[in-house]
């Protein structure tokens, strides 16, 4: 595989580079669009030089071509709080036609029985924090004997993922995360973690790709008492809109659900595709109907 890092006048080029070279990955630096073109994925770093980047891009045609591009970028992750329960959905990118389909989930991560967290960017940098805040979880279990708090495990991976932002030499985790769980203090959470280490709690968001279009659609469908059915509907929905794919599939969207069982114990649910295909149905189903009422009542006119 050979990944392109786009250079757009963002800084950490060679940091990245070498780190790939690290492990044995073929990389090229370019900002050509031919030469990108022949690369299996890319990277756009901007980790603080965004206002660099965002200059750059349209002086060298990029922005145009990143839109358009099939090649693997950031994916969209949406977390939902609901009154019994939280719903997780994530876009599963596709690197290649010829790559074996994996038998795992590609964006969601369990931290502990009562933690589950999202991840959209580099993935090599989402398992290193991912095995720090599990490692996390099972020193705080050996030593209170009771599970750990939610936010206290979001604070300890933001710390560590902070602290890489410090020093000479090292660069920033290219990863956004959201962290979903259940804990005795304060129920059901849902908290948004970005590469600079800052968090934050929130009832519904998205991140990644597209994320702007998607939290415009929370912020007219969303309802605070809403349960988990309800919401992972509403998931699929903005992962619908969001999606650079033109024909949906089940096959590139990751759902899933966090609720108590009948025990009372937390359970986190992977929903099938065949389900996932149901809610893509009688989402398309709905639209075709608003289209169609919308095309008539302005034919009355």
């Amino acid at each position: 595989m050979k990944i392109g890092i786009v250079d757009c006048g963002g800084a950490n080029l060679n940091s990245i580079y070498y780190s790939f070279k690290r492990l044995n990955i073929d990389s090229f630096i370019s900002n050509s669009i031919d030469e990108l073109l022949q690369m299996d994925a890319l990277v756009l770093p901007g980790v603080g030089s965004a206002g660099k980047v965002m200059e750059t891009l349209p002086k060298k045609n990029l922005i145009s071509f990143i839109k358009e591009t099939n090649k693997p970028v950031l994916g969209t992750c949406v977390g939902l709080q609901g009154a019994d329960g939280i719903v997780l959905a994530a876009e599963k990118r596709t690197v290649s036609k010829l790559l074996a389909p994996s038998k795992q989930s590609e964006k969601t991560y369990t931290i502990d029985e009562h933690i589950v967290c999202l991840v959209s960017g580099l993935t090599a940098d989402a398992n290193i924090l991912v095995n720090e805040a599990r490692l996390g979880a099972q020193r705080y279990l050996y030593q209170y004997q009771a599970p750990i708090p939610l936010e206290y495990s979001v604070k300890d991976v933001c710390n560590y993922k902070q602290s890489y932002t410090q020093y000479g030499g090292l660069r920033p985790f290219g990863v956004a995360f959201l962290f979903a769980g259940w804990d005795k203090n304060f129920g059901y959470q849902l908290y948004q973690s970005d590469p600079s280490g800052n968090y934050s709690g929130w009832k519904a968001t998205v991140i990644g790709q597209n994320n702007q279009a998607g939290k415009s659609l929370l912020k007219t469908d969303y309802k605070e008492d809403s349960n988990v059915q309800s919401n992972l509907k509403l998931a699929v929905k903005i992962l619908l809109k969001t999606m650079d794919a033109s024909t949906p599939s089940p096959e590139k969207i990751e759902l899933s659900s966090i609720t108590k069982n009948a025990d009372g114990k937390i359970q986190h649910v992977i929903v099938s595709d065949q389900i996932v295909q149901t809610y893509i149905n009688e989402i398309t189903a709905e639209e075709e109907a608003e289209k169609k009422a919308k095309e008539a009542s302005q034919g009355d006119i």
